[in-house]
């Protein structure tokens, strides 16, 4: 509802709407209208919510995809020429919704995209958002679609016409679309003043209207409504169903259950289908899209013996290998062993996971780096992974990403049952939400697994009722026991495993 020389909201919408458009201006959550139902400064999913993959930021993003949604809708609107324009907080919003929605046809995000400032609200900084990249990025991804950068001199876009812009404007050289993105710089602080809406009326008239003269769309009087003639709940109540912020995250995380559920496989075909979608889905919560440098230094060769035939890892926290690695190396396997190191970050620190990963995410990036070092060691071996001593959890979410041939995971009773205890032991964003220990099995699923040391709380049954499904029970061995001979199992399953 702001209406300042800086920024008027009602300003720029009846001005849109003079010229023609439908104008649909929504409440970020936990202002105006919306504050009546949740806080929006206030709004603290905490870890829980974090390993759900419940964010303000995508609270506010499934908002402007239901706006579109709702555009779209009305038999008055031409649902192929939609646009998004905002500013500070309402220009993060335009340039998420305009890089996950390709129904945004044009857009003009306002004193935002910066290389340097990303965003200093909770609503600005989901996690796993900016790991190993920037607004940039995420601005650029509107290519080749029409898009207008509009800066200020007084802000964190100062650089836009030297830095932002030529960085997105190459992307879109890739495109062969240069004439579909612009910048236009405004001599003022932090704004989305006459002149800044003035470039953007310009920018979508180009593109929507085919008006190509500025003079045609410089920015009329206008008049404001008061504005408690503009809020909703000025004079109605708020509906009695609506949900308080507790009753949200709630319903949100009983949705992503039920979402899991519904997906799980009951044949190959299904499995195969799970395994590309939600594994999609733990990849990207586990943020593997990018190297760690550290597993060459961690990797030790623990035995080798001549002309073996298969390679394991072992990955651990502490504890003594030798006993493993003697049994291991009598049947004739090669042992590496990788040692799961915590770093010194203050992983607490605010937004923290925004821009980087957890430890424990690292840790499986680890495994995976150090298989590849052992393939190159080894090129003829086959592969097996042991999680053992602290390292279990993070082996088996490691092993669906890679080649290994037989997994052995000592689960040391992992409550699953719990958020807080999940939350505590290990803190990655939307792990939960993609099916956590259930996904990693079904991307296991059908090799040869051995999980031990598995409580009541620890989805065997689950990972079991998928070995079932496809016709591979003989695949899967559970036991409760802490202690099991693991050369003993491998031995076992040699058959199985040739």
């Amino acid at each position: 509802l702001e209406n300042t020389e800086l920024g008027s909201i009602p300003g720029r919408c009846i001005n849109f709407a003079k010229q023609g458009y439908v104008i649909f201006s929504y409440d970020m959550v936990g202002y105006n209208d919306s504050g009546k139902q949740v806080d929006h400064r206030s709004f603290n999913i905490g870890t829980r919510g974090e390993i759900w993959g419940i964010s303000l930021m995508g609270l506010q993003l499934q908002n402007g995809i239901r706006a579109v949604d709702f555009l779209q809708s009305l038999p008055d609107v031409d649902s192929e020429r939609i646009g998004c324009t905002g500013a500070s907080g309402g220009g993060t919003q335009t340039f998420m919704l305009m890089a996950v929605d390709q129904r945004i046809q044009v857009a003009a995000p306002v004193n935002m995209i910066s290389a340097h400032m990303q965003g200093g609200c909770l609503c600005e900084n989901s996690p796993n958002l900016r790991i190993d990249f920037s607004n940039m990025e995420i601005g650029a991804m509107m290519a080749p679609r029409p898009l207008l950068l509009v800066s200020a001199t007084g802000d964190w876009t100062k650089n836009t016409p030297d830095v932002e812009y030529p960085a997105i404007l190459s992307i879109y050289q890739h495109f062969e679309a240069t004439d579909k993105v612009h910048q236009v710089q405004i001599d003022a602080d932090h704004n989305y003043n006459k002149a800044s809406r003035e470039a953007v009326y310009e920018w979508f008239g180009r593109w929507f209207l085919d008006e190509l003269d500025p003079a045609k769309l410089k920015e009329g009087r206008f008049e404001v409504e008061q504005d408690e003639d503009l809020l909703i709940f000025q004079h109605w109540s708020v509906p009695h169903h609506a949900l308080s912020m507790g009753q949200l995250i709630e319903s949100l995380i009983q949705r992503a259950k039920f979402g899991i559920e519904s997906r799980k496989p009951t044949n190959a075909s299904e499995l195969k289908s799970y395994q590309a979608e939600m594994g999609k889905g733990l990849y990207h919560a586990l943020s593997l899209q990018a190297s760690h440098d550290s597993s060459e230094d961690l990797i030790k060769e623990l035995s080798n013996p001549t002309n073996a035939k298969e390679a394991t890892l072992i990955v651990h926290q502490q504890g003594d290998l030798k006993t493993l690695t003697d049994q291991l190396s009598n049947i004739g396997h090669s042992i590496f062993a990788l040692q799961l190191q915590p770093t010194d970050r203050k992983m607490d620190d605010r937004f923290f996971t925004t821009y980087n990963r957890t430890d424990q995410a690292l840790w499986t990036q680890d495994i995976l780096l150090a298989l590849d070092k052992i393939g190159e060691r080894l090129p003829q071996a086959k592969q097996n992974l042991v999680g053992i001593n602290g390292g279990g959890v993070f082996a088996m979410l490691a092993a669906g990403f890679s080649e290994v041939d037989r997994v052995v995971i000592d689960a040391e009773q992992f409550n699953t049952e719990t958020d807080d205890f999940f939350a505590e032991q290990l803190p990655i964003p939307s792990i939960r939400r993609v099916g956590d220990f259930r996904t990693a099995g079904a991307l296991i699923a059908p090799r040869p697994m051995l999980i031990f040391n598995a409580g009541s709380q620890f989805p065997t049954t689950w990972i079991s009722n998928i070995y079932q499904a496809v016709e591979k029970p003989d695949l899967l061995s559970i036991s409760e026991n802490p202690k099991v001979h693991i050369a003993d199992w491998f031995s076992s399953t040699q058959l199985l495993h040739k």
